[in-house]
């Protein structure tokens, strides 16, 4: 990391985010939650900006790179196959346990009016919380 500009003074404070993911057989459904905690106020138009066009044109191109990375024909193709107990492996065993509980419930695709209630996202075989405490260290 490089350090700010001496010109630059940090505002006290932090900032939490939170991402819960449920995987169902074509789709994820993800839900943000970011908490800024600050002395001096954000300005009004910083957080409508962030809100309605920064936050959204962010996640659409990580979405639209990331996706490249896991097409068959990518660089990181081999190391997706090869792996049987690594990252990608628990990715593939999530998107085949959704693929499951779709199959089981019979309900649709989740979408931005129709997303999980806490109580499917918590009793989930190998849900996120799991993943978390497996994989980060549960923070």
């Amino acid at each position: 990391a490089h350090p700010a500009p001496l010109s630059c003074k940090p505002v006290p404070g932090y900032n939490q985010t939170r991402l819960v993911c449920v995987a169902q057989e074509h789709t994820t459904a993800a839900s943000i939650l970011t908490t800024v905690v600050a002395e001096a106020p954000i300005p009004e138009f910083f957080v409508k900006l962030a809100v309605s066009w920064l936050v959204p044109e962010i996640l659409r191109r990580m979405l639209k790179a990331g996706s490249q990375c896991f097409l068959s024909g990518s660089p990181h193709a081999p190391c997706m196959d090869a792996d049987s107990e690594g990252i990608y492996e628990e990715c593939r065993r999530l998107a085949a346990r959704g693929a499951e509980l779709d199959a089981l419930t019979g309900r649709g695709p989740y979408t931005p009016s129709n997303m999980p209630t806490p109580d499917v996202v918590k009793r989930r075989a190998g849900n996120v919380l799991a993943f978390e405490e497996d994989f980060v260290g549960g923070r």
